[in-house]
């Protein structure tokens, strides 16, 4: 899949559309795909909108394998991912990343953020 379709689909899911949440899910288990959607959620090229956060919750549903070569990358973008951290956290969380452990407690803190709920569920994922 090409990145502007990835982007659009991303989009569009986030308002809702059936359709494209159903072709996400279903490219969740190719390795370039989920590539994919860790450069767009990582957005290094600052397109910003809806696309990196959608791209965050789809990745926090991808096979645990496909994930995991890029448990350095997400961890460091963990307290800057700003609105959509949860769903990092739950990625790293699921791929029970040690060195994520202390940053995914740290960024939940209190418990008192909107997210601290996908927080909470990351850090469940290490008593498994």
């Amino acid at each position: 899949m090409v990145e502007a379709t990835a982007r659009q689909l991303l989009i569009d899911s986030c308002y809702s559309s059936q359709e494209a949440d159903k072709e996400l899910l279903k490219n969740l288990t190719a390795p370039e795909f989920v590539s994919l959607l860790v450069k767009i959620t990582l957005d290094e090229e600052d397109y910003e909108g809806d696309a990196p956060m959608q791209a965050a919750y789809y990745l926090s549903k991808a096979p645990v394998e496909l994930t995991k070569p890029f448990e350095n990358r997400l961890r460091r973008l963990l307290p800057d991912a700003l609105g959509y951290g949860g769903h990092v956290a739950l990625t790293l969380g699921r791929m029970e990343s040690a060195k994520a452990r202390t940053v995914i407690q740290a960024e939940l803190g209190d418990g008192a953020r909107f997210d601290a709920w996908l927080y909470e569920e990351a850090l469940k994922q290490y008593d498994v």
